[in-house]
C-alpha cells in the first residue's frame, strides 16, 4: 500500500473484534516504534506490551484516580460540566482495556539536552520535552504500521489524567497505544 494511501485512511479506533492479532504482525508494529530517530541518539523511549499484570495495575491506578478526581471536583464545588468532563473521560479511556493489544509508551529517566542547560542556566525554562517527540514519532511509526496490516489503533493519552503517578517500572508513561481488528458497526440510520 502507498504510503499516502496509509495517512488518507487512517483513523482512530474505539471498538475492536475479539480476534488475536498473529504475533508476526505485533512483532514488526513494536519494531517500527522501536527504530525511530531519537534526539542525541538517545533511544529513550521504551515501549511495554501489557499482559494482564500491566492491564490490572493501570486499570486499578486509573479507578483510583478517577475516583479521587471526583472527590477534588466535590471539594472544589466546580462545574457539573468538569464534572461531566472527569467521567466522560474516564468511561471512554476505559475501551483500550478491551483491545486485543495494548501497549504502554515510556520514557526512561535520563537528563536530556533541554534539562543540561537548565541546570547550568544556558536557559531559563524548558522550551520542549524531547520525550513527549519521539514517543510522537514512535506512535506515528507504529499506527502507520497497523495500517498496513490491515488493522486499526488508537493513541490515548486522556488515561494519564487519572494516574497520579504516571510511571512504570521507573519509567514515565507518556501515552497508551491499542490497536486490533476493527468490529464492523453498522451504521446509524439517518431520519
Amino acid at each position: 500500500m502507498e504510503f499516502f494511501q496509509l495517512l488518507e485512511q487512517r483513523s482512530s479506533c474505539r471498538s475492536y473484534q475479539r480476534k488475536s492479532v498473529e504475533e508476526s504482525s505485533v512483532q514488526k508494529i513494536l519494531s517500527a516504534g522501536s527504530k525511530i530517530p531519537t534526539p542525541s541518539n538517545a533511544k529513550q523511549i521504551e515501549i511495554i506490551r501489557c499482559g494482564e499484570t500491566e492491564l490490572e495495575i493501570v486499570k486499578n491506578r486509573m479507578e483510583s484516580g478517577y475516583e479521587s478526581a471526583l472527590l477534588k471536583w466535590e471539594k472544589q464545588e466546580a462545574a457539573k460540566k468538569v464534572r461531566n468532563r472527569i467521567r466522560n473521560y474516564y468511561r471512554f479511556s476505559n475501551f483500550m482495556f478491551e483491545a486485543p493489544e495494548l501497549f504502554i509508551i515510556t520514557a526512561k529517566e535520563r537528563k536530556s539536552i533541554s534539562d543540561l542547560f537548565l541546570e547550568n542556566g544556558i536557559i531559563e525554562e524548558k522550551k520542549i520535552d524531547e520525550d513527549a517527540i519521539t514517543a510522537g514519532i514512535s506512535l506515528m511509526s507504529m499506527t502507520l504500521t497497523a495500517e498496513a496490516f490491515g488493522l486499526k489503533s488508537c493513541i490515548l493519552t486522556a488515561p494519564l489524567f487519572y494516574l497520579e503517578n504516571p510511571k512504570i517500572d521507573g519509567n514515565r508513561i507518556l501515552a497508551f497505544f491499542c490497536f486490533g481488528y476493527e468490529q464492523n458497526i453498522p451504521p446509524t440510520a439517518k431520519i
